[in-house]
Order: structure tokens, then C-alpha cells, then sequence
């Protein structure tokens, strides 16, 4: 079944190319009928449609008064119709709800939610494992004490992270240079893709992952990250000072590009105050890719030793 648009484009994207139409109708007919400039012609028109009236721009003719209450008569409808949606909608309750869609719109918290549902389903805790964003995932569940135990690989940044390195701006900046990305998924090109996941890697390897993986990702958890320090309810908040959670393992690659070092152990950093097991792994010479690239039993070996050093036994 497809999904329905949101109320709110259903009902004033119509409205509102029914006004730029009547807008654009009104002027194209006095600069033709009456031969006046386009800003005279678009004036006349606004105080028409509005039933302003100031008075006319110029004297009309016949034809230009009789188009005039054409033009009026359908601005005052068109007008008369917003009204009466907008009450039918107060009404209705559904600025609430629209307000109360804007607030559940935040994808890490959408995300997070998703995933408690899935560990729900197992008679105990597992443990939880994610990269990069799936990092950042990965360290809200444990904070929440929905999951035994975290791995976090190479994680996004999360709330009260300071660090910013050039490398890391520019790795984000083909989805962050546009605003109009947050609304929608992004894809990276080679290029790009070598430079925030493939910089430790040859040329062809790097090429040959983003033939197999790289796909169209959304850019709303990026964005959400990258204000996180500016907000006061960020979904990308983590509760760092947890001391009843399970132990996490925060991981860094030297050579990462989207998630540098700096960044990584800037979030080790900020569970100093917490008496829970916070441990840290840096993997020498490694980039955003090391999940997927020759050296991923690396990852896996580490992940694995780590558990059994922690005693962690339940289900990842």
C-alpha cells in the first residue's frame, strides 16, 4: 500500500500553486491588457486579490476594469477557501498534530526506538554492535539499559563532543553543504566515498567497496549530529554518566577520515565520570571502511577478545 503524504502537503501544496498561479494570471494580464511594467502590473494584482485597495496603479480601460473583477472575484474565493481550511484544521486539532509529528520527527530517536524493539524480543539483554552512526546507536541503547553490553566502531559524534577536525568536516560536507539533504538520502560519489571511507585503502579497493556498498543514505541523522552541541534535547545526547549499564568498547581508526581519533576518544573521554566499564581500542592505520575492507577480521578478533576479557557471554 503506499504511503499517504503528510497532511500538511496534502492540504497547502494545492493552495499554494492555486495563489502563484492567480499571481502570476493577474500580472500577465495587466502587462498585456494595459501594457504596464511587470511590478506595477504584479502590485495591482496583490491589492486586488487581497481586496487591499489602495486605489488603482494607473487609470483602467474597459477591458482592464472588467478584468479586474474577474481577478477579484476568484482572489476572493481563492482567500475565502484558505480561511476555511485553516479553521477546518484548527478545528480538528490538526496543527497539534502536526506539532506533535514535528517532535517525533528525529530519526537517531526514530532509529533507537526500532532497535529496543528488536532487543525486547530476546529473553535477555544482547549485546549491541554498530558503526559509525550504528556507534552512536549502539551507545544510546546502553545508556538506556536496553542492551548488556556496546561496541561501538569508529561511532558518530555524539552530544558534548568537542573535536571537529578539518577531515571530519570535509567527509560531511557532501551531505551537509546542501540543507535541502536533510529532507532526503544522499549518495556519495567515488570520490567522495574514497575520501571519507576509503583513504587508508588502495585506489581500486576503495572503488570496489562503493560498487558494493555504497547506496543513498539519509541525511537527517547528519544533520542531527552536527547541531548536536547546540541543542538542548539533541536525539544524538547519550546518557554518559550511567554508572548501572553494561560495559562498552569505543573503537577508533587512526587514518578515519569521517570519524577521526580525536573524535572517538573525545567520546571515550566524556564517561570519565561514570563508574561502569568504559574501554577504548585504537586500530593502527585504519579508515571509516575497516568494517567491510580486507582487515575486517581484525575488527571481529577484537570484538570477540574484548567480550571474553569482560566476561560478556549474552547474544550479539
Amino acid at each position: 500500500m503506499a504511503r499517504s503524504q503528510p497532511w500538511w502537503r496534502v492540504s497547502w501544496r494545492p493552495l499554494a500553486l492555486l495563489i502563484l498561479a492567480l499571481m502570476a494570471f493577474g500580472t500577465a494580464g495587466y502587462v498585456l491588457i494595459e501594457r504596464w511594467s511587470v511590478w506595477d502590473a504584479f502590485y495591482m494584482t496583490v491589492i486586488t486579490i487581497t481586496t487591499v485597495g489602495y486605489g488603482e496603479v494607473h487609470p483602467l480601460s474597459f477591458a482592464g476594469q472588467v478584468f479586474t473583477v474577474v481577478l477579484l472575484l476568484t482572489g476572493v474565493g481563492t482567500f475565502f477557501y484558505a480561511f476555511t481550511l485553516f479553521m477546518s484544521l484548527l478545528s480538528e486539532g490538526k496543527w497539534t498534530e502536526r506539532r506533535e509529528r514535528k517532535r517525533l520527527a528525529r530519526m537517531l530517536d526514530e532509529l533507537t526506538e526500532h532497535f529496543a524493539h528488536v532487543l525486547e524480543q530476546f529473553d535477555t539483554p544482547p549485546v549491541v554492535i554498530g558503526h559509525s552512526f550504528g556507534g552512536l546507536i549502539a551507545q544510546k541503547l546502553l545508556g538506556q539499559n536496553r542492551a548488556a553490553a556496546a561496541i561501538a566502531i569508529d561511532p558518530a559524534r555524539i552530544k558534548c563532543v568537542k573535536p571537529l577536525p578539518i577531515a571530519q568536516r570535509r567527509s560531511a560536507f557532501p551531505v551537509l553543504g546542501n540543507p535541502l539533504n536533510r529532507g532526503r538520502a544522499k549518495g556519495l560519489t567515488e570520490a567522495q566515498w574514497r575520501y571519507g571511507f576509503g583513504n587508508a585503502l588502495t585506489v581500486e579497493e576503495s572503488d570496489a567497496l562503493w560498487q558494493q556498498w555504497s547506496i543513498p543514505s539519509p541525511g537527517r541523522p547528519l544533520f542531527e549530529a552536527a547541531v548536536a552541541n547546540f541543542s538542548g534535547n539533541s536525539p544524538a545526547k547519550v546518557d554518559t554518566g550511567n554508572a548501572t549499564r553494561g560495559p562498552l568498547l569505543i573503537t577508533a581508526g587512526t587514518a578515519d577520515h569521517t570519524v577521526p581519533f580525536v573524535s572517538a576518544k573525545a567520546a571515550h573521554g566524556l564517561y570519565a565520570k561514570s563508574d561502569a566499564t568504559t574501554d577504548f581500542h585504537e586500530f593502527e592505520g585504519r579508515g571509516h571502511s575497516l568494517t567491510i575492507d580486507h582487515g575486517w577480521r581484525d575488527v571481529a578478533d577484537v570484538t570477540l577478545s574484548w567480550m571474553a576479557d569482560r566476561g560478556v557471554t549474552t547474544p550479539a
